[in-house]
């Protein structure tokens, strides 16, 4: 029986660990981008989705990717995602769906924390879950950034409403 040396062991671990680092990374590169994937099928628009059942398959066929799965524009799938919560949970009166879309905005913003369509949406479900603190905070960035705001009167809104409460 052989006995190896540990300086043998140890550059047999650091090729092994290089060759692992090698593998990971071309496989990192070979990932998909988001927005390619959209070109490709359609289906995966939340614009094209008209009802629950459809915005039902829409979450099911996201879900079904694991986010690391897209190597370049994975906000965007989270925010889509998102999106596909939020409209369920206004067709379905589930605030359940409301809390996964927010969660959603938030993995899109640790992806791209400059996405103002996540900033603002995160912002918007904050508000209805009631969480005001949360939604100032979202709505604060989301208007330092943009300098023209989507909906002004909303932005307005928001910052009312959520003042009052805090004052009750």
């Amino acid at each position: 029986m052989q006995i190896i040396s540990l300086f043998e062991k140890q550059s047999m671990y650091k090729s092994i660990l290089f060759y692992l680092l090698f593998i990971g990374a071309k496989a990192y590169s070979q990932g998909i981008d988001y927005k390619q994937l959209q070109k490709q099928d359609s289906s995966i628009f939340v614009c094209h989705v008209l009802d629950s059942s459809d915005f039902e398959a829409l979450v099911h066929k996201l879900e079904a990717y694991k986010p690391d799965t897209f190597s370049s524009n994975r906000h965007l799938y989270h925010y889509d995602l998102g999106m596909a919560y939020y409209s369920l949970s206004s067709f379905k009166k589930d605030s359940n769906y409301m809390r996964k879309a927010a969660q959603q905005m938030h993995y899109s913003l640790a992806v791209d924390p400059y996405y103002t369509l996540s900033l603002w949406n995160a912002a918007l479900m904050h508000f209805f879950l009631n969480e005001c603190e949360r939604s100032k905070y979202y709505l604060d960035i989301y208007c330092k950034l943009e300098k023209k705001p989507v909906d002004k009167g909303s932005v307005k809104a928001i910052r009312e409403r959520c003042s009052t409460k805090s004052t009750n």
